[in-house]
Protein backbone atom coordinates (compact mmCIF):
# COMPACT_ATOMS: atom_id res chain seq x y z
CA UNK A 1 0.00 0.00 0.00
CA UNK A 2 1.66 3.63 -0.61
CA UNK A 3 2.39 6.18 2.21
CA UNK A 4 -0.54 8.87 2.29
CA UNK A 5 0.75 12.05 2.86
CA UNK A 6 -1.17 14.62 4.74
CA UNK A 7 0.78 17.32 3.24
CA UNK A 8 0.39 18.96 0.27
CA UNK A 9 3.80 19.03 -1.37
CA UNK A 10 4.67 22.09 -3.63
CA UNK A 11 8.05 23.44 -5.35
CA UNK A 12 9.52 25.97 -3.35
CA UNK A 13 12.66 27.70 -3.01
CA UNK A 14 15.40 27.66 -0.69
CA UNK A 15 15.60 30.70 1.58
CA UNK A 16 19.02 30.11 2.49
CA UNK A 17 21.19 32.83 2.19
CA UNK A 18 22.73 32.52 -2.25
CA UNK A 19 21.11 28.95 -2.20
CA UNK A 20 17.84 29.39 -4.42
CA UNK A 21 17.48 25.31 -4.94
CA UNK A 22 14.04 24.43 -6.02
CA UNK A 23 12.54 21.53 -3.58
CA UNK A 24 9.78 19.60 -3.11
CA UNK A 25 8.06 20.92 0.58
CA UNK A 26 5.15 21.50 2.24
CA UNK A 27 3.78 24.90 3.70
CA UNK A 28 5.76 25.34 6.75
CA UNK A 29 9.54 24.23 5.35
CA UNK A 30 12.06 26.63 4.26
CA UNK A 31 14.91 25.41 3.88
CA UNK A 32 16.09 22.20 1.35
CA UNK A 33 17.16 18.96 2.49
CA UNK A 34 21.15 20.01 2.87
CA UNK A 35 19.87 23.26 4.76
CA UNK A 36 18.23 21.93 6.99
CA UNK A 37 21.28 20.10 8.70
CA UNK A 38 22.42 21.83 12.40
CA UNK A 39 25.83 22.88 11.13
CA UNK A 40 23.44 25.19 9.28
CA UNK A 41 21.41 26.42 12.02
CA UNK A 42 24.02 29.21 13.48
CA UNK A 43 23.41 30.81 9.97
CA UNK A 44 19.78 30.62 10.06
CA UNK A 45 19.00 31.75 13.45
CA UNK A 46 21.45 34.89 12.72
CA UNK A 47 19.50 35.91 9.64
CA UNK A 48 16.14 35.50 12.04
CA UNK A 49 17.40 38.16 14.28
CA UNK A 50 18.21 40.82 11.35
CA UNK A 51 14.55 40.17 9.97
CA UNK A 52 13.42 40.69 13.84
CA UNK A 53 15.21 43.82 13.80
CA UNK A 54 13.89 44.89 10.74
CA UNK A 55 10.31 44.52 11.50
CA UNK A 56 10.67 46.06 14.49
CA UNK A 57 8.91 50.02 14.77
CA UNK A 58 10.81 52.55 14.73
CA UNK A 59 8.36 55.13 16.92
CA UNK A 60 8.00 52.50 19.48
CA UNK A 61 8.26 54.84 22.69
CA UNK A 62 7.17 52.73 25.82
CA UNK A 63 3.77 52.65 26.39
CA UNK A 64 3.95 53.89 30.13
CA UNK A 65 5.87 56.50 31.63
CA UNK A 66 6.91 56.73 35.28
CA UNK A 67 5.43 59.62 37.02
CA UNK A 68 6.99 59.96 40.88
CA UNK A 69 4.53 61.97 42.76
CA UNK A 70 3.68 62.49 46.40
CA UNK A 71 -0.01 63.05 46.08
CA UNK A 72 -2.35 61.77 48.89
CA UNK A 73 -5.70 62.15 46.88
CA UNK A 74 -6.57 61.26 43.45
CA UNK A 75 -5.66 63.91 41.33
CA UNK A 76 -7.06 64.79 37.45
CA UNK A 77 -4.02 65.34 35.17
CA UNK A 78 -3.94 66.23 31.60
CA UNK A 79 -1.60 64.34 29.58
CA UNK A 80 -0.31 64.77 25.62
CA UNK A 81 -0.44 61.78 23.39
CA UNK A 82 3.32 60.70 22.17
CA UNK A 83 1.90 60.32 18.96
CA UNK A 84 -0.69 62.50 17.99
CA UNK A 85 -0.21 65.65 20.14
CA UNK A 86 -3.93 65.39 21.81
CA UNK A 87 -4.35 65.99 25.01
CA UNK A 88 -6.19 63.45 27.03
CA UNK A 89 -7.07 63.22 31.15
CA UNK A 90 -5.46 60.87 33.62
CA UNK A 91 -6.38 60.44 37.03
CA UNK A 92 -3.34 60.17 39.57
CA UNK A 93 -3.71 58.07 42.31
CA UNK A 94 -1.83 58.32 45.01
CA UNK A 95 1.03 54.96 45.56
CA UNK A 96 0.38 54.35 41.06
CA UNK A 97 3.68 55.97 39.22
CA UNK A 98 3.03 53.76 35.95
CA UNK A 99 0.84 56.11 33.82
CA UNK A 100 0.11 55.99 29.67
CA UNK A 101 1.79 57.57 27.35
CA UNK A 102 -0.22 57.56 24.48
CA UNK A 103 -4.44 58.67 24.22
CA UNK A 104 -7.02 56.40 23.79
CA UNK A 105 -7.10 56.10 19.89
CA UNK A 106 -3.46 55.02 20.17
CA UNK A 107 -3.11 52.55 23.30
CA UNK A 108 -2.24 49.34 21.84
CA UNK A 109 0.65 49.08 18.87
CA UNK A 110 -1.51 47.78 16.02
CA UNK A 111 -3.29 50.92 16.27
CA UNK A 112 -0.21 53.29 16.44
CA UNK A 113 1.05 51.22 13.18
CA UNK A 114 -2.13 52.05 11.29
CA UNK A 115 -1.82 55.53 12.68
CA UNK A 116 1.76 55.97 11.40
CA UNK A 117 1.11 54.68 8.20
CA UNK A 118 -2.01 56.37 7.55
CA UNK A 119 -0.29 59.92 8.16
CA UNK A 120 0.64 62.05 5.10
CA UNK A 121 4.24 62.54 4.41
CA UNK A 122 5.41 66.38 5.19
CA UNK A 123 7.42 65.77 1.41
CA UNK A 124 3.67 64.91 -0.02
CA UNK A 125 2.23 67.79 1.75
CA UNK A 126 4.68 70.29 0.47
CA UNK A 127 4.08 69.18 -3.18
CA UNK A 128 0.39 69.72 -3.16
CA UNK A 129 0.75 73.38 -2.53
Amino acid sequence: MPEISYYKLRYKVCEFPECNVIYKGTGYSKFCQEHRKPEHRKIINKNNKKKKKEIADEHDIPPNIIYKHNFEKPVLAINKCALCGDEFEIMVMPGIFVYPVYCIEHRNKWKRKRYVSEEPKKEDVEDDS
